[in-house]
């Protein structure tokens, strides 16, 4: 008896076919991995060998997704100032994502599992982690309050990871550049550290203008006032003149009249 609801097959004959002629190849090192080498092998000896890749990469993409919704849920607008300790869980989750998708094919090349499926089941848990990642990094610092900024920086994360996964369908060759994803991930646990730390207001802080001479000096010192007024601080101002003597001082010196020489 056939099923009608039954969902059609995820990739077809030809799909399957081209999925299993694909063997991973990487080039380039960005400036981090390196340095975090060590720390990775050392993790990934930690791990059963009969613990599969799969489920490293899953385990992964779980934590990393739990642990934005609390700041989802305290700043549905990217506006508010969410509990200290939802950054320090987001940020503590991302970090642990990045290590576990870092030792998934270590492990997978450890116990002689690797296989193409397994990377696109790694590339496909890193397209749905990248929302959540992105999303978190505009709550830290209150992106909301710019949605002009917020639709940017979320097309920009989703656009570059579509980019580099579109350049290796073609030539074959993940590559790697100076600063990529493990810089990228690193730089957002630092940012959702400083949140937790400092609050979102910290990423509103104006520096004070420095008084120049010159007109320079006049637009700089406006600013400052402007910074001032919308701090909510009294600028001390000199009283202006009442009587028609104090006027009179005030007003500016009049020029010496010569007459045209002949």
């Amino acid at each position: 008896m056939a099923v009608f609801w039954a969902l059609p097959a995820p990739l077809s004959p030809a799909q399957l076919k081209r999925l299993e002629q694909h063997r991973y190849s990487a080039a380039g090192r960005s400036l981090l991995e390196p340095w975090l080498q060590p720390y990775w092998g050392w993790l990934v000896e930690q791990v059963p060998r009969g613990l599969a890749p799969n489920a490293i990469t899953m385990g992964g993409l779980l934590l990393n997704c739990l642990t934005v919704l609390p700041l989802i849920a305290c700043c549905p607008s990217a506006t508010e100032q969410a509990p200290f300790w939802a950054y320090i869980l987001s940020a503590l989750g991302l970090f642990i994502y990045q290590s576990l998708d870092a030792i998934d094919g270590k492990q997978a090349r450890r116990t002689n599992s690797s296989s193409p499926l397994g990377e696109l089941f790694d590339h496909g848990c890193d397209s749905v982690s990248t929302v959540f990642v992105v999303l978190g990094s505009c709550i830290a610092i209150r992106l909301g309050t710019n949605p002009d900024w917020l639709f940017f920086c979320c097309f920009v994360g989703l656009f570059m990871f579509y980019s580099a996964h579109w350049q290796t369908y073609v030539s074959g060759i993940l590559r790697f550049g100076k600063i990529d994803v493990t810089e990228v991930q690193i730089a957002i646990t630092m940012l959702l550290l400083i949140s937790a730390y400092g609050g979102t207001a910290i990423w509103d802080y104006k520096p004070k203008a420095i008084v120049c001479p010159g007109t320079t000096g006049r637009r700089c010192l406006g600013r400052l006032e402007a910074n001032h007024r919308d701090s909510g601080a009294e600028i001390a101002k000199a009283p202006k003149p009442t009587t028609l003597p104090q006027r009179r001082r005030s007003w500016p010196p009049m020029k010496e009249f010569k007459p045209p020489q002949k």
